[in-house]
């Protein structure tokens, strides 16, 4: 993505610092307080934005988020991008290329923060994870004409560096999602093929790609994948899909690369309603069985580890996360629903 710095200088988003003001905070690690991944709506008709709460794979009710009536900016990923344990959307505007973030406390908007612009709306945002070893989540793009592909490392909302990733000329292979689709830690990339129905996975060390796995086929191309995120208790990266024309909600629960089961969810039939992706609260990039949001929101960093019993209650880190109680209060309190 070298042709983005050899630009001139960036214009900091002009509207994107009033998108939500005014609006009250409420305490919450992800898009509620229940530690499940959540799917991000919005409607491309009337600007509305909403979360769906899930337990697992079940509907629990829907959150309102504030609304953006520039249909022109794109909801296109979220992310904990100043590392306070909430997950944050991610925004880039289709005709101007400005860049930004909504910080989130839960589903209420605190503030924004513009991102470096890239004028060169050709490029777009495709995903976020952690692609380098510094804790920062980073910027997925794929350049949608040329079929080129980069990673910016990204420090909270400024650009650290950036490596360009090997190409994938076809340009009907779309990137649809991030994960861990093999249980090393890594962040993966999901790809679906717009013609053929194809689906695979680069799975990936860090920035570097290493192969390719093939996921099942699904030839109707009027399914879509829209998100990846653990649905179930069953700590694999499962896959949302929603049909573009019906309004059909499905989720693949996964075991790698192979399907071991799905659900439906409830129809959301207007279609003009876009899945923006997952509010994903269990992303765990030191691989000690708790997730990045429960540790930073609890303890402010990654320093505990699963054995650890940081209020000296008997009960470890990882017991008190699957069993919904805090690891910093003495013997109690729930404070989400059990993923057990």
């Amino acid at each position: 993505m070298r042709i983005v710095m050899k630009a001139k200088r960036f214009p900091r988003p002009g509207t994107a610092v009033c998108l939500g003001a005014g609006l009250s905070v409420a305490t919450a690690w992800g898009f509620n307080d229940d530690g499940q991944t959540d799917i991000l709506w919005r409607n491309y008709s009337t600007g509305e934005n909403a979360a769906w709460l899930m337990n697992g794979p079940n509907f629990l009710s829907s959150t309102p988020l504030p609304v953006m009536t520039d249909l022109d900016w794109k909801m296109v990923g979220t992310g904990d991008f100043n590392n306070d344990g909430q997950l944050d959307i991610l925004w880039r505007h289709a005709t101007t290329g400005q860049n930004a973030v909504w910080y989130m406390n839960g589903s209420a908007y605190l503030s924004t923060a513009s991102i470096q612009s890239v004028s060169d709306t050709d490029w777009e945002i495709v995903g976020t994870g952690y692609f380098n070893a510094d804790g920062n989540i980073d910027l997925l793009w794929r350049n949608r004409v040329t079929g080129d592909n980069a990673i910016w490392f990204m420090n909270g909302v400024t650009q650290s560096g950036f490596t360009d990733i090997q190409a994938q000329p076809d340009v009907d292979w779309r990137i649809v999602g991030t994960g861990d689709f093999n249980n090393d830690g890594q962040t993966d990339i999901l790809w679906r093929h717009a013609t053929t129905g194809q689906n695979a996975v680069w799975y990936m060390n860090g920035a570097t790609y290493l192969s390719t796995a093939a996921i099942q086929t699904v030839a109707d191309t009027d399914w879509e994948i829209v998100g990846a995120g653990y649905f179930n208790a069953g700590n694999r990266t499962d896959i949302l899909w929603r049909h573009k024309v019906i309004g059909h909600n499905v989720i693949w629960f996964m075991n790698g690369v192979i399907q071991a089961g799905a659900t439906y969810l409830q129809t959301q039939a207007d279609a003009n309603w876009k899945v923006c992706g997952t509010g994903d609260s269990r992303v765990d990039t030191d691989a000690d069985g708790l997730p990045d949001l429960w540790e930073r929101n609890y303890f402010g960093n990654l320093i505990q580890n699963g054995v650890g019993d940081w209020d000296a209650d008997g009960l470890g880190n990882l017991e008190e996360y699957w069993n919904g109680t805090s690891p910093t209060a003495q013997f109690g309190l729930q404070v989400f629903t059990p993923l057990k």
